[in-house]
């Protein structure tokens, strides 16, 4: 029994716009690739009457992307604050504990 060949969705893509571009017939395109001249046909019709869809994905897939980028965008801002609130708080934290220890050491040392 002879294995079948599986093509990847690129070279598909590759063939059936090989094809529509006109510049070599279908038996042509078929002899160039080694491949039978009704798969091509049935490739070419899969992707004419599924090309709208190309459209509509890019739509939803943006509209995904951007509220992901949002979101990703406002757990950064999240988080800078905090870095920045660490960074401008915590030495002024320190220098406070710094004052009240002395004074407390400078109590109990008299």
């Amino acid at each position: 029994m002879e294995k079948r060949n599986r093509y990847t969705a690129e070279f598909k893509a590759k063939v059936v716009l090989e094809l529509l571009r006109e510049e070599q017939t279908l038996n042509e395109v078929a002899a160039k690739y080694q491949l039978n001249p009704q798969m091509i046909s049935q490739w070419k019709s899969d992707f004419v009457k599924n090309a709208s869809a190309v459209f509509e994905r890019n739509k939803d897939e943006a509209g995904k992307l951007k509220k992901e980028m949002e979101e990703k965008e406002s757990r950064y801002q999240q988080i800078i604050g905090q870095q920045s609130y660490e960074i401008i708080c915590e030495p002024l934290i320190i220098k406070k504990l710094v004052y009240y220890t002395n004074d407390l050491f400078d109590i109990f040392i008299r």
